[in-house]
């Protein structure tokens, strides 16, 4: 969230999906990768991504840099923040699956299935990619 009187401000980073206290960066993670590849395996079946409808939200990259230059604190490992992220939407996904198939037996859950592994495959692939060298496994 923006400050309304200085919209240079940021003034909080909010947690839609789980309501936690930790280190903000998780969150900033979260919302990184919702506003990217992981958005946009979430979101393909849907209506556009909301950010996207509406010109006016910047881009993950610019969210990015305004979050690090307001709050003084680096980003350098915001890779290790961004493939938790999406190994976590792979892990809440898996417990929406586990509970259709639950209380809907009948139910078709293969897009829900394939979700799961691509965002699975996602986070494998953004720290095979990162600059954060234990993410590679180097």
């Amino acid at each position: 969230m923006w400050s309304r009187s200085d919209p240079t401000r940021m003034v909080a980073v909010l947690d839609w999906e789980m309501s936690t206290l930790g280190d903000p960066l998780t969150d900033l993670g979260m919302v990184s990768v919702y506003w990217g590849d992981a958005g946009e395996i979430m979101w393909r079946n849907r209506s556009p991504q909301p950010h996207r409808l509406n010109p006016g939200f910047p881009a993950g990259d610019h969210l990015l840099a305004r979050y690090e230059a307001s709050s003084g604190r680096s980003i350098s490992n915001i890779d290790v923040y961004r493939v938790l992220a999406v190994f976590k939407l792979s892990i809440i996904t898996e417990g929406a699956l586990a509970r259709i198939k639950a209380t809907r037996p009948d139910e078709d859950t293969t897009r829900t299935e394939n979700t799961i592994a691509e965002l699975a495959a996602l986070a494998l692939t953004l720290a095979s990619n990162s600059s954060v060298t234990t993410l590679r496994g180097s």
